[in-house]
């Protein structure tokens, strides 16, 4: 460690040091925090990884920081490292970072976020009521991917959003949690002017698997003009009822 003069490099070592317990480990730890602040691009997103490698609570400050690091690649990794350390006082600093100009980075904190589980949803929550477009829809899919069933009241309502956007995002997310309450509702969506919602909603539909469903089901299908939309509605009548529904599935075929 001592030696060693490539910054990226010595930044590994003092990880790997730090996670083995040896000595010295003040010195180790406020080298990555400066090489964090001060290193170079290569350095930086090294020593954000690092630092949640090691889940040092310590650096939780300078890991917010670097969220509006003008690399991406240290956003992404402080993004990563502040969900390891896992502290549900984090999460806001994390939702409010899905509003990152990057796709990428707005990936990495979504994951981060899912990471933390049910520490998030309360935020999460409060974040479907959220201004800003990128917050608020990446909220209801990842209230999905945790898996939150207390949130579908909510997500229910976004169903007659005038963004469609929400609308789609919606209908898939509470398929995904099988949100038997939203079964109404979604066959309601069934009619909706955009393509993706309805889809989206006969794909929920079958994932929720009421058979209540299967006439609305049935009528869209004989309805409905667009292919792939066609296609998801078959599966998901065939996923409800295969058995009275063997014409359906040679249609997927």
């Amino acid at each position: 460690y001592k030696v060693e003069k490539t910054e990226w490099v010595k930044v590994y070592i003092a990880r790997s040091a730090l996670l083995l317990g040896t000595e010295n480990k003040s010195e180790k730890l406020e080298f990555l925090l400066k090489t964090l602040k001060e290193g170079n691009d290569n350095s930086r997103h090294i020593a954000a990884q690092a630092l949640g490698n090691i889940k040092s609570k310590i650096a939780v400050s300078a890991l917010q920081d670097a969220l509006k690091d003008e690399d991406y690649r240290v956003r992404c990794r402080a993004a990563q490292a502040l969900g390891a350390i896992g502290e549900k006082s984090l999460v806001a600093s994390l939702i409010k970072a899905l509003n990152d100009t990057d796709e990428t980075v707005r990936q990495f904190v979504g994951q981060a976020i899912v990471s933390m589980g049910e520490k998030a949803v309360p935020e999460l929550k409060k974040s479907l009521q959220s201004k800003t477009f990128a917050i608020r829809i990446y909220s209801i899919y990842l209230l999905g991917e945790i898996g939150d069933k207390s949130s579908v009241p909510l997500i229910i309502e976004s169903l007659s959003d005038s963004n469609e956007q929400f609308r789609i995002a919606a209908a898939y997310t509470l398929g995904l949690l099988k949100a038997q309450a939203a079964v109404d509702v979604l066959i309601k969506t069934l009619n909706d002017v955009n393509e993706n919602a309805r889809s989206n909603a006969a794909w929920a539909l079958g994932n929720i698997g009421d058979k209540k469903a299967l006439k609305p089901l049935q009528e869209l299908f004989g309805s409905e003009n667009i292919v792939k939309v066609k296609v998801v509605i078959a599966a998901a009548i065939v996923k409800i009822d295969i058995a009275g529904n063997l014409d359906k599935l040679k249609y997927i075929e």
